[in-house]
């Protein structure tokens, strides 16, 4: 589908009109936060993708990157004023993270456990009504809205 994209997309196949591969397109796995990893250690803390933190619910990145390195600058900032940037410095870092992540794991291993057959079923059967559709929309857009307006309380202790 890349390939038919860069070559037959109007807009991008522009760009890459006399552009030569250097190699064949490959795919990968995702580092889904779907189990709890050990993110920090003696002088460092494993933020994002590094951590395998990407939300398994949604696929999304961004957030949970932005979230744990908003979270590893508070403990940073902490470690550079007490200069100490031990292990023990960085305890709390994981649970920090994780705390905010729960929700999406839980739903991840759940999720996990049922049919996608069911859960297609399920899901398609919630969304075509209108009403609840409107507050399913309604609660994302709040989320949305709190991400640019609430501060992120982080607890070092």
């Amino acid at each position: 589908m890349m390939e038919y994209i860069i070559q037959n997309d109007p807009v991008i196949s522009k760009r890459f009109l006399n552009a030569t591969p250097l190699e064949s397109i490959k795919g990968c796995g995702l580092p889904f936060a779907s189990l709890k990893r050990k993110l920090h250690g003696d002088g460092w803390l494993l933020t994002g993708d590094a951590g395998s933190l990407i939300c398994p619910t949604t696929g999304e990145g961004i957030g949970p990157a932005m979230l744990s390195g908003y979270i590893a600058a508070n403990f940073i900032q902490r470690a550079i004023l007490t200069n100490d940037f031990s292990a023990n410095t960085f305890k709390n870092y994981d649970r920090e993270v994780y705390r905010r992540m729960e929700k999406e794991i839980r739903y991840y291993n759940m999720h996990n456990k049922i049919t996608l057959r069911f859960y297609n079923f399920l899901i398609n059967y919630i969304m075509s009504f209108s009403l609840l559709k409107g507050k399913i929309n309604k609660y994302f857009e709040r989320k949305i809205e709190l991400a640019y307006t609430e501060k992120i309380p982080v607890y070092l202790d």
